[in-house]
């Protein structure tokens, strides 16, 4: 038998978890199948047209020197270093993609032998 205290916080209880359940739909929403198959074709683009920084310490160096127009990074890149870049482009004010591709296939993508975390496209 429920006590009084426990029937009324029954449906707080609903009523949070239903709170919780929006806001982790809104949270991981995944990206239309149109914006992967663009960012693939921008970064395919790029890299024939040898418009590509691979690697994160060259993208450092060019966020650095503000040589860069987009940052691209995998899904499965490391937090501390996801927010060692996001530092640096929000001072230099450039817009990070979190592709929704691993490393190993971000680096069959950009025709490399070896699995890429981080690449930009550098300015003409």
């Amino acid at each position: 038998m429920m006590t009084e205290e426990q029937m009324q916080e029954e449906p707080m209880v609903e009523e949070n978890k239903e709170k919780i359940e929006e806001a982790q739909d809104t949270y991981y929403e995944e990206p239309e199948e149109e914006q992967k198959i663009d960012h693939a074709k921008d970064i395919k683009e790029a890299v024939a047209l040898n418009k590509v920084i691979i690697g994160l310490d060259e993208v450092k160096k060019a966020l650095k020197a503000e040589n860069i127009t987009k940052l691209y990074v995998a899904k499965n890149i490391p937090e501390d270093r996801f927010n060692e870049l996001k530092h640096f482009a929000d001072i230099a004010n450039i817009e990070i993609v979190k592709l929704n591709i691993p490393n190993d296939e971000l680096g069959i993508l950009c025709k490399k032998q070896y699995m890429i975390s981080v690449l930009a496209f550098r300015k003409q």
